[in-house]
C-alpha cells in the first residue's frame, strides 16, 4: 500500500503538537535572575569596574559568546540568554526586538547596573540599536558585530517576504517531532525572533544615536554584507567602522582578531 507523505506528514506533525503540549520547561542550569517574563539566565565573565553586555544572534544563546567574552580584557562581562532562548524561558509570545531591548533593561536594573557598554551580534545588532535609542542613558558605548538591522539587508530585501517566508516555516520546524528532538524550542525562538521584529524602522533610529559606537564586520560575511555595516557606519552620528578577516561566523571559533579591536575601541574611549 503506497503511503501519503501528506497524511505522513500531518500525522507527525500532530505528535510534535502533542510533544510540545505536555513539555515543561527546566528551571536554567545556569545562573538566573526572575524578570516578569520569566527565567532569564546568563553567564558572568572577567572582572572591572565598566560593565559589558553581550546579546547573541538568533538562532544562539550565551555559548555563542563565550570564547569572545574570555578575550575582552578588564570588563565585568554579562552574557544573556535573551528570552526565547538558552536556558531563559521560551514560551513567550513575543520575541522581538523591542522585547529584547527592554529585557536587556531589565536585567540592569536587576543586576543594579546603572550604563553599561552593549555589544550585539547578528539579530543582537537589531536589539543593541534599539536599547541604545530607547536608553541612551544606560549607554557607555555600543558595539556591532556582524549586525544586521537593515531591512534590505535580510535575504528577500522585503518585510512582507521575510514574514511570508517564517510563518510558513514555522509549523514545519516546531511541531515536526524531528525539530522537537533537536530541541523545537531553540527553533520557534529563532523563528518567532523575526516574526515578532520589524527592522524596517532600525534606520530612522540609527539616526538618533549620537552614542560612541564600534561597527565591526567580517570582509567575508555572505550572511549579513558587508554593505549593511557600511550604512549603518553612514547613518550613525559617532562611530568607527573596521572590518575583520572572516565570515559571519568567525566569531565561533577565531576571536582573535574581533577582541583586539574590541579591547582597543574600549581602551581609547
Amino acid at each position: 500500500m503506497k503511503k501519503n507523505p501528506v497524511i505522513i506528514g500531518a500525522v507527525l506533525i500532530l505528535i510534535g503538537m502533542i510533544q510540545l503540549a505536555v513539555y515543561t520547561e527546566p528551571l536554567p542550569a545556569s545562573d538566573y535572575i526572575t524578570l516578569p517574563s520569566g527565567n532569564l539566565a546568563y553567564s558572568e565573565y572577567g572582572n572591572g569596574a565598566e560593565v559589558l553586555i553581550m546579546i547573541h544572534g538568533s538562532p544562539g544563546s550565551k555559548e555563542s559568546l563565550k570564547n569572545l567574552a574570555k578575550n575582552i580584557s578588564n570588563k565585568k562581562i554579562y552574557v544573556p540568554d535573551m528570552f526565547c532562548f538558552g536556558e531563559s524561558t521560551k514560551e513567550l509570545n513575543n520575541c522581538g526586538i523591542e522585547f529584547a531591548a527592554k529585557t536587556i533593561s531589565d536585567f540592569m536594573d536587576s543586576k543594579e547596573i546603572e550604563t553599561a557598554t552593549i555589544l550585539g551580534y547578528s539579530w543582537g545588532g537589531s536589539v543593541v540599536i534599539t536599547f541604545a535609542y530607547n536608553y541612551p542613558e544606560k549607554l557607555d558605548n555600543l558595539i556591532l558585530v556582524s549586525g544586521n538591522g537593515i531591512q534590505e539587508g535580510e535575504p528577500t530585501k522585503s518585510f512582507l517576504l521575510e514574514r511570508i517566508r517564517s510563518y510558513v516555516a514555522y509549523p514545519f520546524a516546531v511541531y515536526y517531532p524531528g525539530s522537537f528532538a533537536g530541541d523545537y524550542r531553540w527553533r520557534r525562538g529563532f523563528i518567532k525572533s523575526f516574526i515578532d521584529s520589524d527592522q524596517r524602522i532600525i534606520e530612522e533610529e540609527l539616526k538618533e544615536i549620537s552614542t560612541r559606537t564600534l561597527v565591526l564586520h567580517g570582509k567575508e560575511d555572505t550572511v549579513i554584507l558587508p554593505w549593511v555595516a557600511e550604512k549603518q557606519n553612514g547613518l550613525l552620528q559617532n562611530s568607527s567602522l573596521e572590518f575583520f578577516e572572516g565570515n559571519h561566523q568567525t566569531i565561533f571559533n577565531d576571536v582573535e582578531e574581533i577582541s583586539q579591536k574590541i579591547n582597543s575601541f574600549l581602551e581609547n574611549g
